[in-house]
């Protein structure tokens, strides 16, 4: 991870989101469900209403309402916490590089990348994107996707640090044969036919590979019986496409009977 770029212009980081944008672009849809379930407040019952008409029942009533309230308190913390993790997670493993503006800042400075272990260290302010670590202050925080989409942006010189970065594998927690972002881009339009059956693909291809919704593919991870996978973080899967194929020849019915 040394290799990555330590600065960037300001308009490859524009491209990148801050930390409560990241939120809703990168966690799990579960965990998003989770969130919006525990913001709901539930009803109070209308049986403890009319108990309130006696002193008794006004203080059971109370009591559920207190004991209620902090139910749906640390529900909604266990909630953002998982968000929080997921995000954490995806920076951990290099699919999210933090960058942002170092305090003190100077009106000349570029945003520059924050050290994986200052940011796992420090005090991190999801609402304002801002961080602080001992005498180390961030502010403006943005979080952006594995770096060789930011090529076109980068100074002479940086390029080439960013290709040997590709062809050493060296992003931990990514296996051998599994594109890059640009890689994904580049084959996105090309058909199945043509692509290599070594390749790794993402989730959303490899669904239209075979036919189903990426939430019926979903569904055999959870339970068992769809195509191996390679998992490499909590969100991020990979599909080989020899899989796939050998998947697919293995369900083939000559009648509903078989």
């Amino acid at each position: 991870m040394t290799d990555l770029i330590k600065e960037i212009d300001e308009k490859a980081y524009l491209k990148g989101c801050t930390l409560n944008e990241a939120l809703i672009k990168y966690c799990s849809p579960l965990a998003l469900q989770n969130y919006k379930s525990a913001l709901n407040i539930p009803k109070a019952n209308s049986n403890s209403q009319q108990d309130t008409k006696t002193f008794i029942g006004f203080l059971t009533t109370t009591g559920e309402a207190f004991q209620n309230l902090q139910n749906q308190k640390d529900k909604l913390k266990n909630a953002t916490d998982a968000l929080y993790r997921e995000i954490i997670d995806l920076i951990k493993n290099g699919t999210l590089i933090p960058y942002s503006y170092k305090l003190p800042r100077n009106l000349a400075d570029l945003p520059i990348r924050i050290p994986i272990d200052i940011f796992m260290s420090g005090n991190i302010n999801w609402g304002n994107s801002e961080l602080i670590y001992k005498n180390f202050e961030f502010t403006g925080i943005r979080l952006i996707e594995l770096l060789p989409q930011l090529s076109e942006n980068i100074p002479l010189g940086k390029v080439e640090d960013l290709n040997k970065l590709k062809e050493d594998n060296s992003l931990k927690g990514i296996p051998k044969g599994i594109p890059l972002k640009e890689d994904i881009k580049n084959n996105s339009n090309k058909s199945f036919a043509d692509l290599d059956p070594e390749l790794h693909i993402d989730e959303k291809r490899a669904s239209e590979y075979l036919g189903i919704s990426p939430r019926t593919l979903q569904g055999y991870r959870t339970k068992g019986g769809g195509p191996e996978f390679i998992k490499i973080s909590h969100k991020v899967v990979r599909y080989k496409i020899a899989d796939l194929m050998k998947w697919t020849e293995n369900r083939k019915r000559k009648n509903t009977s078989e």
